[in-house]
């Protein structure tokens, strides 16, 4: 069992960093599903890069501590306040109609959900 979450945790990390890695190199490209079509301007690309960076520290340093055996729970926990603070700002930005579109994109964009 404890080896499922682990493995389940690894899949989740490199997930998020890839995603990471995504949106540092193609910004406009890798935000449009949550974006629409405003995701091509110079501010919308900008906060995509820096969601990107993030995503790639949170990626790394998670994947290192699971594989360290040390404080792997901690830098999983530090991603899911990240991932609450991202879904509540979208939930809560009616001019972005991410929540109407959520219903399209979420369930695909979740690893072993879809």
């Amino acid at each position: 069992m404890e080896q499922d979450l682990r493995s389940t945790a690894l899949v989740f990390t490199r997930t998020r960093a890839v995603a990471g890695l995504a949106l540092l190199v193609a910004p406009a490209t890798s935000a449009r599903s949550w974006l629409g079509s405003g995701a091509a301007g110079p501010a919308p690309r900008a906060l995509a890069r820096m969601m990107g960076a993030r995503d790639v520290v949170l990626g790394v340093g998670s994947l290192s501590a699971i594989k360290e055996g040390s404080h792997g729970p901690e830098w999983l926990g530090m991603a899911a306040v990240a991932d609450a603070v991202d879904a509540a700002v979208c939930l809560f930005s009616p001019r972005l109609g991410w929540a109407r579109a959520s219903s399209e994109w979420w369930p695909r964009s979740l690893p072993g959900l879809g």
